[in-house]
């Protein structure tokens, strides 16, 4: 798979992380994680890295935006990341992703599929990276 890098580089082949609310208790981390991968950050690894290593699942959306802001991974206030995940069209986006994640049967994440393809694990944020070096 050393070749996605080329791919991706090239502009034949786009990573797009979405944040699919599929365990119970994820809604919350959905909207504010959509609010904040839309924001000026340090890096889209990081937040990912940080959430995916902190127990955000039933906390509430502030607990999540003040969490996010005092680890400085996003611009600005924890008040204006709560305000955008709390906003209409963020709940209708991940109500979206929520129902394309059950239309295409992903149960876990993070998922990689390639052209609507769910590839099979081992697939992670790390081996993403890794592969794209």
């Amino acid at each position: 798979m050393p070749v996605l890098r080329p791919m991706v580089k090239s502009g034949r082949l786009r990573i797009v992380f979405v944040t699919f609310p599929i365990r119970p208790g994820s809604t919350n981390v959905s909207r504010v994680l959509l609010c904040a991968i839309k924001r000026k950050r340090t890096s889209l690894y990081a937040i990912y890295d940080h959430v995916y290593n902190a127990d955000y699942q039933r906390r509430d959306m502030a607990w999540i935006a003040n969490d996010l802001a005092d680890a400085r991974l996003v611009e600005g206030d924890a008040g204006a990341l709560l305000t955008c995940a709390k906003s209409e069209a963020t709940i209708k986006e991940v109500d979206r992703y929520k129902y394309d994640a059950i239309l295409h049967g992903i149960g876990e994440t993070p998922t990689v599929a390639l052209n609507r393809v769910v590839l099979e694990n081992p697939w992670n944020i790390k081996r993403l990276k890794e592969e794209l070096k």
